[in-house]
């Protein structure tokens, strides 16, 4: 577990390693990342990204701090990467490199940036709530048992429904209803 400063004990005992370098954004993430960086001013994906995405929808830190500097430079059309990347420990830096990478290698689809976005929008709160039902106790647990197979329900839901209704859903989720 990370200790003070977010510095992990190393195998041995001795020398703390940085948590940073425990895992990088796991591979969705890091396509999200790209076509947020591909599409870098874009307002009205700021609006979905605001509304449709929170913090707790992503499994990594980095992502997190990334999507917050993009919004802010689609908001505020200024570029706040070159700060961003300045902050970077190396690890960081060696992720943001290859989000910059593959931005320019975001291959065109027959969907628009919208709809693009909206299929993250699903993916990602499908990763959530499967996170969401693993971390609930196992066993006679009556709550966590009706709690996994709401869950279970949505994450069914979530893939056949229009986005009119993935809208609904994601904010009754935001409300903390789960």
């Amino acid at each position: 577990l990370p200790g003070p400063g977010g510095a992990a004990d190393a195998p041995d005992g001795n020398s703390p390693t940085p948590a940073s370098q425990a895992v990088p954004p796991p591979a969705r993430e890091r396509a999200l990342m790209e076509f947020l960086m591909a599409n870098e001013y874009d307002r009205k994906l700021e609006g979905l990204v605001g509304e449709f995405l929170p913090d707790r929808v992503f499994l990594h830190p980095f992502t997190v701090r990334f999507v917050d500097v993009w919004r802010s430079e689609a908001v505020q059309g200024e570029d706040r990467f070159a700060a961003f990347a300045e902050s970077l420990d190396a690890d960081a830096r060696v992720w943001f490199d290859a989000v910059l990478a593959g931005a320019g290698k975001v291959q065109a689809s027959g969907l628009g940036a919208a709809e693009i976005l909206q299929e993250f929008v699903r993916a990602l709160w499908a990763d959530c709530l499967r996170r969401t039902r693993g971390d609930l106790p196992a066993g006679d647990d009556e709550e966590a048992a009706r709690r996994r197979m709401k869950i279970s329900m949505d994450l069914k839901r979530l893939q056949q429904v229009k986005w009119s209704a993935v809208k609904e859903m994601v904010r009754d989720w935001m409300k903390g209803e789960d």
